[in-house]
């Protein structure tokens, strides 16, 4: 199973691909936003299969960064704290 992690903007991009049980690749991606000591915003994206762990992973990045340049703007104008508790 394939992990990257990045800086991208002001967002934190997790990614990982595994092999599914239809013997295609998927990605699962996490998407954070930090802000001081705390986690601001957070948003989880599955991708479909693809034939390869490399094309899952590429695309499940390429899904965070579309994410992020399509939500930076309201995600940094939210008002209210996260209400994620604190790892």
């Amino acid at each position: 199973m394939a992990n990257t992690r990045c800086l991208y903007r002001e967002f934190y991009l997790s990614c990982t691909s595994e092999l599914a049980s239809d013997g295609k690749y998927r990605a699962h991606v996490a998407i954070t936003m930090l802000r001081a000591d705390r986690t601001r915003s957070q948003r989880f994206i599955d991708s479909m299969g693809f034939p390869s762990e490399t094309d899952a992973h590429e695309q499940g990045m390429a899904m965070a960064r579309a994410w992020v340049d399509a939500n930076e703007v309201a995600e940094r104008g939210r008002q209210s704290p996260s209400t994620f508790v604190p790892l």
